[in-house]
């Protein structure tokens, strides 16, 4: 089976596991570790995939910044 998508989910979202059983079965999910880097961890798992369709980020965040891991992405550090 080939997998098309992944879906990175930030372990901050509330009932992950209904957002999990909606996903099909042709994506991946994995749930980012709050206390490290979430971009890192993103890294060292898409190494390991070819030819994606889709990769998928599910966070909170607040005006101009998204929350990944221990990371806050904003304009600052983009």
């Amino acid at each position: 089976m080939t997998i098309n998508s992944i879906f990175f989910i930030d372990d901050r979202v509330q009932d992950k596991e209904i957002l999990v059983s909606a996903i099909g079965s042709l994506a991946r999910w994995y749930v980012l570790a709050l206390a490290l880097d979430g971009i890192v961890q993103m890294q060292r798992i898409l190494s390991s995939y070819y030819h994606l369709d889709s990769i998928q980020t599910i966070s909170h965040g607040s005006s101009g910044a998204i929350n990944i891991g221990c990371t806050v992405l904003n304009s600052t550090n983009k």
